[in-house]
């Protein structure tokens, strides 16, 4: 159905040579309606343009009114976006401080145009000309050039991938470099590198915290997006990993390969390991707290046990192996069974968060560090403290224990 031609903003012929702009610009037509959502009115409207001389220059008054009229804005925007789709050219115009809030520019002519100060906030000047056109001081906050940023990559890329909550685009290149970007910005956050071959796949947790990738070096690999660090080495495809996923509630991962396998893995961040006395086995710690032994020959998962005390940092097996000691972020050392998974006794470090543990040689100790720089002594069988705090005034990292009974002597490295 063709527009209302009684509504004054689609007769040309309401507005006389003497009275082209309203007084009131809010009550104006133009001001009622955002037209740019109806391209169907707008085609009507610059039809009319071409037959009415006037109120060709009406559209151009109230343009001129933005100027001074912020009420004017969106009757400004309508108008131009009118006149633009007429094929009126505004090469060399002094536009400076109009008022087009939204208004849709695309394909037009602003070549050498004076625009300072204009607000042209989401203003659409996709193929628009605007060589040499002085947009200082103008207001371009969501100003859409129909252009995306682009990244000029040096070396070929294999795989690409968004986090989930769109603040990091990742690119694996040929190289077995993978390199991950702001999506606000485009400028690198981190560059991964551990690969010796091309990168084939990419994917990112559900939390946009961590990253997978699939290499031709037969691997899969787990990144940190917040620290830049790798996780783990997926290692068991004979041929090249092609192909990687995260399951929806980021537990498990999954890869495939072009040794026509799928593998699935558990995806929990490794916090802590250690070694059993018989290098037979290995626990390991995750960020959700619990603890899972492997066969070290064989490679299988063998107990698993969950705990709901927070994040573990650190562990350390017993002398005999009968045992392993757990530390938590919560500042909460625990005992637990080796051989059943059985939990033991729990006591609290008040010191703050556990960084360290560590048994004697003979079984008889434990040692555990802390963020306050602290060292404590305790009996591995009433967990009391025989040492109650040793303070440490190096910051350090590299921290050796040689014991002597009954204390304990600490070697600080240099540190940090």
């Amino acid at each position: 159905m063709e527009p209302n031609t009684n509504d004054n903003t689609f007769d040309p012929h309401s507005h006389s040579d003497s009275d082209n702009t309203p007084a009131a610009i809010g009550d104006h037509p133009l001001s009622q309606h955002n037209l740019v959502t109806e391209p169907s009115i707008i085609q009507f409207l610059s039809e009319r343009v071409h037959e009415s001389p006037i109120f060709k220059q009406h559209l151009i008054d109230v343009l001129e009114q933005s100027k001074v009229d912020e009420q004017a804005a969106r009757a400004a925007a309508n108008s131009i976006t009118i006149l633009v789709k007429a094929g009126v050219r505004f090469n060399g115009r002094d536009l400076q401080g109009i008022r087009i809030p939204g208004a849709d520019l695309s394909g037009g002519e602003f070549d050498s145009a004076q625009l300072q100060e204009a607000d042209l906030t989401d203003v659409n000047l996709t193929k628009s000309w605007i060589r040499q056109a002085d947009l200082s001081r103008a207001s371009m906050g969501g100003v859409e050039f129909g252009e995306l940023p682009y990244l000029d990559c040096s070396d070929c890329v294999y795989a690409c991938a968004y986090s989930p909550d769109g603040k990091i685009f990742a690119a694996g290149f040929l190289s077995g470099a993978i390199i991950t970007y702001s999506t606000t910005s485009w400028t690198n956050i981190h560059t991964f590198e551990g690969h010796t071959s091309r990168v084939d796949s990419l994917a990112f947790s559900p939390s946009s915290e961590r990253l997978i990738s699939g290499g031709y070096d037969d691997t899969a690999r787990l990144w940190d997006c917040v620290t830049g660090t790798a996780d783990f080495i997926l290692k068991g495809h004979t041929d090249g990993v092609t192909s990687v996923a995260y399951s929806p509630n980021g537990d498990q991962v999954a890869s495939g390969s072009d040794d026509g396998t799928v593998r699935l893995w558990d995806a929990g961040k490794v916090t802590a390991i250690a070694y059993s006395s018989d290098g037979m086995n290995i626990a390991s710690v995750d960020e959700d707290g619990s603890i899972r032994f492997f066969d070290t020959k064989t490679g299988e998962v063998g107990l698993v046990m969950e705990s709901e005390l927070g994040v573990a940092d650190c562990t350390a097996f017993s002398p005999d192996g009968s045992r392993i000691v757990v530390g938590r972020y919560s500042g909460e050392l625990q005992l637990w069974e080796a051989s059943t998974g059985k939990p033991g006794p729990c006591w609290y470090d008040y010191s703050g968060i556990v960084t360290g543990v560590t048994f004697s040689p003979n079984g008889k100790w434990i040692a555990s560090t802390s963020h306050d720089g602290a060292v404590k002594l305790w009996s591995a069988q009433t967990r009391r403290l025989v040492i109650p705090a040793l303070s440490v005034m190096l910051h350090s990292h590299q921290m050796v224990y040689k014991w002597r009974q009954p204390a304990l002597t600490l070697l600080c490295g240099s540190g940090i």
